[in-house]
């Protein structure tokens, strides 16, 4: 849903507490080890931007930013390309959340993770997402 009032639609349910101790260790630039906390607080604020598009409902499902993934749990992820540094394979941050169906206009935040931008980088996204559903599976009973 789409909103141009400058107030939020949805509700961000941050119950999760391993999802605030992830999104407290990307801030502190110690989320991902094979990154610098200088690029971790960069990250940072594309998780933020992400979370306020997603609470202001600026976010399409299949859009750029937004792909639900087995029927259980939306991925964000910011549109931009990575870009090298370093001579290193780019890494970009995943947020997982959850939509649940009892309660309207909730976002429930679920797992933050990173991952290589490239093929290889695609057993750690499974990895991410089996993660995010076992904790609304477990959030839901």
């Amino acid at each position: 849903m789409y909103d141009d009032s400058g107030k939020p639609v949805n509700y961000w349910r941050e119950e999760i507490v391993a999802y605030t101790q992830e999104k407290d260790a990307l801030r502190q630039g110690r989320l991902d080890p094979k990154l610098s906390p200088a690029e971790q607080i960069v990250m940072g604020s594309d998780i933020d931007w992400l979370e306020t598009a997603a609470k202001m409902g600026k976010l399409n499902a299949n859009g750029p930013e937004a792909k639900p993934i087995r029927n259980v749990i939306v991925r964000l992820a910011h549109a931009r390309v990575p870009v090298r540094a370093f001579g290193r394979v780019p890494r970009v941050p995943r947020l997982y959340l959850g939509e649940p169906r009892d309660l309207d206009k909730t976002l429930l935040p679920l797992h933050l993770a990173t991952k290589e931008a490239s093929e290889e980088g695609l057993e750690e996204q499974n990895q991410a997402i089996d993660e995010a559903i076992s904790r609304a599976r477990a959030w839901a009973s």
